[in-house]
């Protein structure tokens, strides 16, 4: 949806969108969320079809710079590739919840945006674990509170179920990879540690 909207055709689409394919109705579900990439920045789009409210979560609201400038016959263009995704992407949630719930659609043509408040990440690497997080907790009006600490833990518990899980054809030699420490012999940090 989001790397070309132009060539967006819901009916194209629609193994993934009608529920006799599906087996529900995404027009039933409380939301629908997509993660998003915009050049190197992940943020997430949400939709609750009750309320037709189109939610933007981002964790660098207002800090990315992502604004191009072009030329076209003497004349200066200003666009911002998030924002233009943001409407594409609207309008796509819109026409998915049309070809499943018409009835929503009808009574609301347009999706209101709404940009709420996420905890912001302090470093340029961490917004697809922002992401993750918002998958498995975020809902709209609760207040959703994490701190950096919580978003390393989230990294590594991530790496560590990735490694370890029974599908993992290589668990055993990644799982080798990790030292074991020696009985007997503990390093000055390693004891500073305990």
């Amino acid at each position: 949806m989001i790397r070309d909207p132009a060539r967006w055709d819901p009916n194209y689409h629609a193994r993934q969108i009608i529920p006799q394919f599906v087996g529900y109705n995404i027009g039933d579900c409380d939301l629908v969320m997509g993660p998003a990439l915009v050049g190197e920045h992940w943020f997430c789009f949400a939709l609750e079809p009750n309320t037709m409210k189109f939610y933007v979560l981002d964790s660098m609201r207002g800090t990315v710079q992502s604004k191009k400038t072009t030329t076209k016959k003497k004349q200066a263009v200003t666009y911002d590739p998030q924002e233009m995704a943001i409407a594409g992407c609207r309008e796509r949630f819109h026409d998915i919840i049309g070809m499943v719930r018409p009835d929503l659609t009808e009574k609301m043509p347009n999706l209101e945006i709404v940009r709420p408040d996420v905890p912001q990440q302090s470093n340029l690497r961490d917004c697809g674990v922002h992401v993750l997080i918002w998958l498995s907790r975020w809902k709209p009006n609760l207040p959703l509170e994490y701190t950096q600490g919580d978003v390393a833990a989230f990294r590594r518990d991530l790496m560590w179920w990735l490694v370890n899980h029974d599908n993992n054809e290589c668990r055993e030699d990644a799982l080798n990879l990790i030292p074991h420490p020696q009985k007997g012999r503990t390093s000055k940090r390693r004891r500073k540690s305990l």
